[in-house]
Protein backbone atom coordinates (compact mmCIF):
# COMPACT_ATOMS: atom_id res chain seq x y z
CA UNK A 1 0.00 0.00 0.00
CA UNK A 2 1.35 3.43 -0.89
CA UNK A 3 1.45 5.85 1.99
CA UNK A 4 0.47 9.46 1.53
CA UNK A 5 0.97 12.46 3.76
CA UNK A 6 -1.25 15.40 2.89
CA UNK A 7 -1.66 18.80 4.51
CA UNK A 8 -4.94 20.45 3.54
CA UNK A 9 -5.44 24.21 3.45
CA UNK A 10 -8.34 26.30 2.28
CA UNK A 11 -12.05 25.61 2.51
CA UNK A 12 -13.34 22.31 3.82
CA UNK A 13 -15.58 21.81 0.77
CA UNK A 14 -12.47 21.06 -1.31
CA UNK A 15 -11.96 17.82 0.65
CA UNK A 16 -13.61 14.48 0.38
CA UNK A 17 -16.51 14.72 2.77
CA UNK A 18 -16.27 11.00 3.47
CA UNK A 19 -12.98 11.53 5.28
CA UNK A 20 -13.07 12.48 8.95
CA UNK A 21 -11.35 15.72 9.93
CA UNK A 22 -9.70 16.81 13.16
CA UNK A 23 -8.42 20.19 14.27
CA UNK A 24 -4.76 20.15 15.29
CA UNK A 25 -2.56 23.09 16.21
CA UNK A 26 0.42 23.62 13.93
CA UNK A 27 2.74 23.57 16.94
CA UNK A 28 1.67 20.02 17.76
CA UNK A 29 2.43 18.90 14.21
CA UNK A 30 5.83 20.61 14.31
CA UNK A 31 6.68 18.95 17.64
CA UNK A 32 5.59 15.55 16.32
CA UNK A 33 7.69 15.92 13.17
CA UNK A 34 10.71 17.13 15.12
CA UNK A 35 10.44 14.22 17.53
CA UNK A 36 10.04 11.74 14.67
CA UNK A 37 13.08 13.07 12.81
CA UNK A 38 15.21 13.19 15.96
CA UNK A 39 14.43 9.60 16.96
CA UNK A 40 14.36 8.38 13.35
CA UNK A 41 10.87 6.95 13.44
CA UNK A 42 10.22 4.46 10.67
CA UNK A 43 7.07 6.18 9.44
CA UNK A 44 9.09 9.23 8.42
CA UNK A 45 10.78 7.22 5.65
CA UNK A 46 7.35 6.03 4.46
CA UNK A 47 6.44 9.62 3.53
CA UNK A 48 9.93 10.86 2.59
CA UNK A 49 9.13 10.92 -1.16
CA UNK A 50 5.66 12.45 -0.83
CA UNK A 51 5.08 16.04 -1.85
CA UNK A 52 3.39 18.40 0.59
CA UNK A 53 1.40 21.40 -0.57
CA UNK A 54 1.67 24.46 1.66
CA UNK A 55 0.53 28.03 1.04
CA UNK A 56 3.04 30.22 -0.78
CA UNK A 57 2.91 32.85 1.95
CA UNK A 58 3.86 30.23 4.57
CA UNK A 59 6.83 29.12 2.46
CA UNK A 60 8.08 32.65 1.88
CA UNK A 61 7.59 33.66 5.51
CA UNK A 62 9.57 30.58 6.63
CA UNK A 63 12.41 31.37 4.23
CA UNK A 64 12.37 35.01 5.29
CA UNK A 65 12.53 33.99 8.95
CA UNK A 66 15.46 31.65 8.23
CA UNK A 67 17.47 34.22 6.29
CA UNK A 68 16.69 36.95 8.79
CA UNK A 69 17.80 34.72 11.68
CA UNK A 70 21.09 33.91 9.97
CA UNK A 71 21.72 37.55 9.14
CA UNK A 72 20.95 38.65 12.71
CA UNK A 73 23.28 35.96 14.06
CA UNK A 74 26.14 37.11 11.81
CA UNK A 75 25.55 40.73 12.80
CA UNK A 76 25.58 39.79 16.49
CA UNK A 77 28.82 37.84 16.06
CA UNK A 78 30.50 40.75 14.25
CA UNK A 79 29.28 43.21 16.90
CA UNK A 80 30.69 41.05 19.70
CA UNK A 81 34.09 40.82 17.97
CA UNK A 82 34.09 44.58 17.41
CA UNK A 83 33.21 45.25 21.06
CA UNK A 84 36.03 42.98 22.25
CA UNK A 85 38.52 44.76 20.00
CA UNK A 86 37.38 48.17 21.20
CA UNK A 87 37.51 47.07 24.84
CA UNK A 88 41.03 45.67 24.41
CA UNK A 89 42.18 48.87 22.75
CA UNK A 90 40.58 50.95 25.50
CA UNK A 91 42.33 48.95 28.22
CA UNK A 92 45.67 49.35 26.44
CA UNK A 93 45.07 53.11 26.10
CA UNK A 94 44.21 53.52 29.80
CA UNK A 95 47.23 51.45 30.85
CA UNK A 96 49.44 53.64 28.67
CA UNK A 97 47.98 56.74 30.33
CA UNK A 98 48.58 55.30 33.81
CA UNK A 99 52.26 54.65 33.16
CA UNK A 100 53.11 58.21 34.13
CA UNK A 101 51.63 57.83 37.62
CA UNK A 102 53.72 56.68 40.59
CA UNK A 103 53.59 53.03 41.68
CA UNK A 104 50.86 51.93 44.06
CA UNK A 105 51.77 49.35 46.70
CA UNK A 106 55.05 48.63 44.96
CA UNK A 107 53.64 47.96 41.49
CA UNK A 108 52.53 50.07 38.50
CA UNK A 109 48.88 51.03 38.41
CA UNK A 110 46.86 49.30 35.66
CA UNK A 111 43.30 48.51 34.70
CA UNK A 112 43.86 44.86 35.60
CA UNK A 113 44.89 45.75 39.16
CA UNK A 114 41.96 48.10 39.62
CA UNK A 115 39.51 45.47 38.40
CA UNK A 116 41.15 43.03 40.80
CA UNK A 117 40.44 45.37 43.70
CA UNK A 118 36.84 45.80 42.56
CA UNK A 119 36.13 42.08 42.19
CA UNK A 120 38.12 40.93 45.24
CA UNK A 121 34.98 40.83 47.47
CA UNK A 122 33.28 38.61 44.89
CA UNK A 123 36.22 36.21 45.01
CA UNK A 124 35.98 35.95 48.79
CA UNK A 125 32.22 35.50 48.57
CA UNK A 126 32.66 32.69 46.03
CA UNK A 127 35.26 31.08 48.30
CA UNK A 128 32.87 31.15 51.26
CA UNK A 129 30.07 29.66 49.14
CA UNK A 130 32.37 26.88 47.93
CA UNK A 131 33.54 26.02 51.46
CA UNK A 132 29.95 25.96 52.71
CA UNK A 133 28.92 23.78 49.77
CA UNK A 134 31.75 21.31 50.33
CA UNK A 135 30.86 21.08 54.02
CA UNK A 136 27.21 20.47 53.20
CA UNK A 137 28.20 17.80 50.66
CA UNK A 138 30.19 15.97 53.33
CA UNK A 139 27.36 16.17 55.86
CA UNK A 140 24.70 14.93 53.42
CA UNK A 141 26.86 12.08 52.07
CA UNK A 142 27.81 10.94 55.58
CA UNK A 143 24.18 11.12 56.70
CA UNK A 144 23.06 9.22 53.60
CA UNK A 145 25.68 6.48 54.10
CA UNK A 146 24.66 6.10 57.75
CA UNK A 147 20.95 5.91 56.89
CA UNK A 148 21.58 3.36 54.14
CA UNK A 149 23.64 1.24 56.54
CA UNK A 150 20.84 1.30 59.12
CA UNK A 151 18.26 0.35 56.46
CA UNK A 152 20.29 -2.46 54.92
CA UNK A 153 17.98 -5.19 56.32
CA UNK A 154 14.61 -3.48 55.84
CA UNK A 155 12.25 -3.59 52.85
CA UNK A 156 13.53 -2.32 49.53
CA UNK A 157 11.08 0.60 49.54
CA UNK A 158 12.40 1.80 52.90
CA UNK A 159 15.97 1.30 51.73
CA UNK A 160 15.23 3.41 48.65
CA UNK A 161 13.91 6.22 50.84
CA UNK A 162 17.07 6.00 52.92
CA UNK A 163 19.09 7.01 49.85
CA UNK A 164 17.65 10.53 49.80
CA UNK A 165 20.46 12.26 51.69
CA UNK A 166 23.15 10.42 49.73
CA UNK A 167 21.57 11.38 46.40
CA UNK A 168 21.25 15.01 47.50
CA UNK A 169 24.86 15.03 48.65
CA UNK A 170 26.19 13.63 45.38
CA UNK A 171 24.02 15.99 43.35
CA UNK A 172 25.23 18.97 45.37
CA UNK A 173 28.80 17.75 44.84
CA UNK A 174 28.31 18.03 41.08
CA UNK A 175 27.00 21.56 41.53
CA UNK A 176 29.98 22.55 43.69
CA UNK A 177 32.81 20.98 41.70
CA UNK A 178 31.42 21.37 38.20
CA UNK A 179 29.28 24.47 38.57
CA UNK A 180 31.38 26.50 41.01
CA UNK A 181 34.91 25.21 40.52
CA UNK A 182 35.06 24.29 36.83
CA UNK A 183 32.47 26.69 35.37
CA UNK A 184 32.70 29.72 37.67
CA UNK A 185 36.33 29.42 38.79
CA UNK A 186 37.78 27.93 35.64
CA UNK A 187 35.86 29.90 33.02
CA UNK A 188 35.16 33.20 34.77
CA UNK A 189 38.13 33.66 37.12
CA UNK A 190 40.57 31.83 34.79
CA UNK A 191 41.92 29.55 37.53
CA UNK A 192 43.66 27.40 34.92
CA UNK A 193 46.18 30.18 34.27
CA UNK A 194 47.95 29.64 37.61
CA UNK A 195 49.66 26.56 38.99
CA UNK A 196 47.52 26.48 42.12
CA UNK A 197 44.32 27.08 40.17
CA UNK A 198 45.16 24.37 37.65
CA UNK A 199 45.74 21.87 40.46
CA UNK A 200 42.41 22.86 42.03
CA UNK A 201 40.60 22.26 38.75
CA UNK A 202 42.19 18.81 38.40
CA UNK A 203 41.03 17.94 41.92
CA UNK A 204 37.56 19.30 41.18
CA UNK A 205 37.34 17.09 38.09
CA UNK A 206 38.32 13.97 40.07
CA UNK A 207 35.81 14.75 42.85
CA UNK A 208 33.06 15.50 40.34
CA UNK A 209 33.58 12.26 38.39
CA UNK A 210 33.72 10.24 41.63
CA UNK A 211 30.52 11.87 42.85
CA UNK A 212 28.83 11.19 39.49
CA UNK A 213 29.83 7.51 39.63
CA UNK A 214 28.55 7.17 43.20
CA UNK A 215 25.33 8.99 42.27
CA UNK A 216 24.69 6.60 39.36
CA UNK A 217 25.38 3.57 41.57
CA UNK A 218 23.29 4.74 44.53
CA UNK A 219 20.38 5.84 42.34
CA UNK A 220 19.87 2.37 40.88
CA UNK A 221 16.43 0.81 41.41
CA UNK A 222 16.48 -1.84 44.12
CA UNK A 223 14.71 -5.14 43.57
CA UNK A 224 13.44 -7.62 46.12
Amino acid sequence: MQHRLRIFTGEEDTLDQAESLVNVRFGEIADALAEAVYYRRTWVSDFSEDEVKIPADLYHSSMDALTTGVADGVKLFVNIIAMLLVFTALVALVNFSLDGLPDVLGAPLSVERMLGWVFAPLVWLALCVIIFGETLVGVLCFKGAFEMWRARRVAMADFGRAKTSAVLGCGLALVVWIGLFMALGGAWFQMWQTEIGGGSLEGAFMYAMSSAAVLIFVNQVEHE
